[in-house]
């Protein structure tokens, strides 16, 4: 409605929880000439932040990233209910952590 109304939207992940109603938001961004940005909220986080500000400071060099997830649980569930694939949630969920980190 955002975007049919003339506005620039910023959309938390998920855009959709699924791929045509993704399809419809950014068919609405494009039909409207408006801009759709898709983000992780932790992307803006203190620590994730700072480290970004060091390595374009030149203080620090990004050689790796080690990422750790221990998800508990039997079923791979969402918050919605909705059932999740495991490469969706470990490969494009957890990954999306890291987006914008300069290489350094």
């Amino acid at each position: 409605m955002a975007l049919e109304r003339g506005k620039h939207v910023l959309v938390e992940i998920p855009i959709a929880m699924n791929l045509a109603d993704a399809e419809r938001v950014v068919a609405a961004a494009e039909a409207n000439r408006r801009i759709l940005a898709v983000c992780h909220p932790r992307r803006f986080g203190a620590e994730r932040e700072a480290l970004r500000q060091r390595i374009c400071a030149g203080d620090e060099k990004l050689r790796l990233i080690d990422a750790r997830f221990f998800i508990h649980r039997l079923s791979n569930v969402g918050a919605t209910g909705l059932k999740r694939d495991w490469t969706d949630n470990l490969l494009w969920h957890h990954v999306a952590h890291l987006v914008d980190l300069p290489s350094g």
